[in-house]
């Protein structure tokens, strides 16, 4: 980031990791690889059916996906 490598190791806060059946994008295990490299110890795994751009922001998503994930009411404030 800004130039920067990523250093996964070094994210310790809460991880949504949200990945989808037919995501032609990125491939759901590849995308699911990620829990394994943060140092967080609160890590989420949500696999869901359908594909990335429609999962994530469509409008039925934003409907029904992330008001009933439960991720961000749990880790509000």
């Amino acid at each position: 980031m800004s130039g920067r490598p990523v250093q996964l190791e070094a994210i310790r806060c809460p991880v949504l990791n949200v990945t989808f059946e037919q995501d032609g994008i990125v491939p759901w295990p590849s995308a699911a690889a990620l829990l394994g490299h943060v140092s967080s110890v609160d890590k989420t795994h949500l696999h869901l059916k359908g594909g990335h751009v429609g999962a994530v922001v469509s409008s039925k998503a934003s409907k029904s996906l992330w008001p009933s994930c439960g991720f961000w009411a749990t880790h509000d404030g």
